[in-house]
């Protein structure tokens, strides 16, 4: 997993805008888990059908450090313009923003994945004391993502072994444009 980026999105009367994406941290795991809610009928003492939905999906990102830029712009948090200061408040509220980021398969491909529409929660931050050893830490930083009002995606992908004529230039504008179908 490499090249977190971040785009906020604005809605106005329900149609959703997406920013120009912006670096989010340098990448050291991420899990990305989609929720699904089933349901089975049964019906003369046997399962009949299986129903299945959509219910969001949960991500957790742990990165380098996270910078006050993308504190402020992923969470709510407001920065004092001439002190640099970093405040947080309850009554922060976090936009709703896309996640972009790609990974790499077997075979020298490359798989690229927007997810089109979430939310952060506050980070967590673990501290140490200063031992004999060296000890990296990361900050871990978890959100919620739904499908966009658009045309109902959660999710897009492509990979940079697919065949199909608008493919390359796609991936060249993955990282300027959010593409949400």
């Amino acid at each position: 997993m490499k090249n977190l980026k971040y785009a906020i999105i604005t809605e106005n009367a329900g149609v959703e805008t997406w920013g120009t994406p912006k670096t989010l941290a340098p990448a050291i795991s991420g899990k990305v888990s989609p929720i699904v809610n089933s349901a089975t009928a049964f019906a003369d003492d046997q399962p009949l059908a299986v129903a299945n939905a959509f219910a969001g999906c949960e991500v957790e990102l742990e990165t380098s450090l996270l910078s006050n830029t993308a504190l402020v712009d992923l969470l709510g948090a407001t920065k004092d313009a001439t002190k640099g200061v970093v405040s947080f408040g309850k009554n922060d509220v976090a936009p709703n923003v896309a996640l972009l980021f790609e990974c790499a398969l077997d075979g020298g491909i490359t798989q690229y994945f927007a997810l089109l529409k979430g939310q952060f929660a506050l980070p967590e931050d673990q501290y140490n004391t200063k031992e004999d050893n060296i000890t990296f830490n990361g900050q871990t930083i978890k959100g919620t993502f739904i499908p966009c009002n658009k045309n109902g995606a959660w999710k897009t992908q492509i990979r940079s072994d697919a065949t199909e004529t608008g493919t390359a230039a796609t991936i060249t504008a993955w990282y300027t444009t959010v593409y949400t179908g």
